[in-house]
């Protein structure tokens, strides 16, 4: 990472295990990206002395990424959720051609497998 003018000087490593597809939180503050192991990393900065590192959190790994290593995602506004992009044709050609959009997954999938 390059510094921008004013917060701090020289280069901040983020990951030690590689990574790639980063995105801002719309708050600030934290950056996600999906390491090589393809789950997607959230790291909380802070700029009170120049730019640095809080704290580093693995939140889920997908079971598809769209590319070569690359997930096609970005985060909602509260940080709390993502939507993320799967590429018909990656894993076998399903055919589907539309997006689906699930919101409360996880209140859907306890109506669904009590």
């Amino acid at each position: 990472m390059s510094p921008y003018p004013n917060v701090g000087s020289g280069r901040v490593q983020i990951s030690g295990d590689g990574g790639g597809a980063p995105r801002w939180s719309a708050r600030g503050g934290e950056l996600f990206y999906v390491n090589d192991a393809g789950a997607v990393v959230s790291v909380r900065s802070t700029t009170a002395n120049g730019f640095q590192v809080v704290g580093t959190t693995p939140l889920f790994s997908p079971q598809s990424r769209g590319g070569e290593g690359r997930m096609l995602y970005a985060p909602a506004p509260d940080g709390q959720r993502f939507l993320m992009i799967d590429i018909a044709g990656d894993r076998g050609g399903s055919g589907v051609s539309r997006p689906v959009v699930v919101q409360n997954f996880t209140q859907e999938l306890k109506v669904r497998v009590p």
